[in-house]
């Protein structure tokens, strides 16, 4: 089964160009030195492969700020990397603000009925609200609408997968929304869930079923072609 964020990748992200090309610049103005005793070839590896380090490392940072500021909450002495610091204590705030009580926390869920997989960051209990919501914590820059495709795909999931490999309904939730913590604080920002999110999401998982097979599109070449 594809993920949900595979399935996601297929949409546009025009921002990421401008982005990685930062991402690069950046990295060889900070690492001239490094670089002149570096062949053309290797130069050329280590300065293309910037955009996708600092993507691999704000994914890890997303895990790691919540699974520090769940120990954080429930008074566990956890060595917090300094950086981390300040997502970990706006995360921690947002918990105990919420009053939450976590469910399941990164459970692999799954649709039989329209084949693809997930893991969402949490479904969780807020005491605060006596309610159950979906969740998802993010740490970039901002919230962008494919939020709402990839908690709508989440909440539609019919089952979640115990360790044990038993399988088990999902909880039903009131919402979902993202979390965005910044090292300045944390803003819950709700997203819709709803049969047009799913609609659109189901689309996209049929194109990139589709996508799959592109490369069967393209045709032998003609005799006559001018070699």
């Amino acid at each position: 089964m594809p993920s949900v964020t595979t399935v996601l990748g297929i949409l546009a992200k025009p921002a990421l160009v401008p982005w990685a090309a930062k991402m690069t610049a950046t990295l060889a103005v900070d690492s001239l030195d490094a670089l002149v005793g570096m062949s053309r070839e290797d130069a050329i590896d280590f300065l293309k492969g910037a955009p996708h380090r600092d993507r691999s490392r704000a994914a890890a940072r997303g895990t790691d700020v919540h699974r520090h500021a769940e120990a954080l909450v429930r008074g566990h002495a956890d060595d917090v990397p300094a950086e981390l610091m300040p997502y970990v204590e706006s995360c921690a705030r947002f918990m105990d603000r919420w009053q939450i009580t976590e469910v399941l926390v990164e459970q692999p869920v799954f649709s039989r009925m329209f084949g693809y997989a997930g893991e969402p960051d949490l479904f969780a209990w807020s005491d605060r609200y006596d309610e159950m919501w979906l969740l998802d914590y993010k740490t970039g820059s901002g919230i962008y609408a494919e939020t709402s495709l990839q908690l709508t795909a989440y909440k539609a999931a019919e089952f979640f997968v115990d360790v044990d490999g038993d399988e088990h309904p999902l909880p039903e939730v009131v919402g979902a929304a993202a979390v965005h913590l910044r090292p300045d604080g944390y803003a819950v920002r709700p997203v819709e869930i709803g049969a047009t999110q799913l609609d659109c999401f189901l689309s996209l998982l049929n194109a990139f079923r589709r996508w799959t097979d592109h490369d069967l599109w393209i045709l032998p070449e003609r005799e006559d072609s001018d070699a």
